[in-house]
């Protein structure tokens, strides 16, 4: 309780010679992430909250589900397929404008490793399933997608394709069945 007045945890302890010596605990786990973040990454690595929900491609997989989910051959399936490819191709326009390399800079943030993986799964399972492919005009985004898989670390988790595909297996053309 000296520590911190309102007992909770997780807090953290600024060991830093150039630290107030009076208050050097940091209390709040967001609190400490902002603290991590502005006392240590050089540049800041990850980003703001906000700069990743105000960031492009937020509406791409809920397009990507509902395409998933359309009954095979069915009208609304091609509606969803048309959303689909408008959220790709806006996403497309958005990575091309900024002139970066990915959605919030010249490296990646939270925006990027929250995307990435909706993307990889988009790329496998929508093809896989539905015969789907990115449509012409989105070659930013098939490039954006290409730079997030050569990193370390997303190479040190990827899974297989097969795994993609058998994971969305359950919702291909669940709309139909309700």
């Amino acid at each position: 309780m000296k520590v911190n007045p309102q007992g909770s945890v997780p807090v953290a302890k600024d060991l830093r010679p150039t630290v107030d010596a009076s208050n050097p605990w940091v209390v709040d786990s967001g609190t400490i992430c902002d603290w991590l973040e502005s006392s240590f990454a050089s540049p800041p690595s990850v980003g703001t909250v906000e700069e990743a929900s105000s960031a492009p491609g937020g509406d791409l997989f809920p397009a990507f589900a509902g395409f998933i989910k359309a009954a095979v051959g069915s009208p609304e399936e091609g509606e969803k397929r048309e959303k689909l490819d408008e959220a790709v191709l806006s996403l497309a326009k958005a990575i091309e404008a900024s002139g970066k390399p990915f959605l919030c800079g010249d490296a990646p943030k939270q925006a990027d490793f929250a995307l990435a993986p909706k993307l990889h799964h988009l790329s496998i399972a929508a093809p896989a399933h539905k015969g789907w492919s990115f449509p012409d005009g989105s070659k930013a985004v098939t490039d954006y997608l290409g730079r997030m898989r050569a990193r370390p670390s997303w190479k040190a988790h990827e899974y297989s394709d097969e795994c993609v595909v058998a994971g969305w297996k359950k919702n291909v053309g669940v709309d139909a069945k309700k």
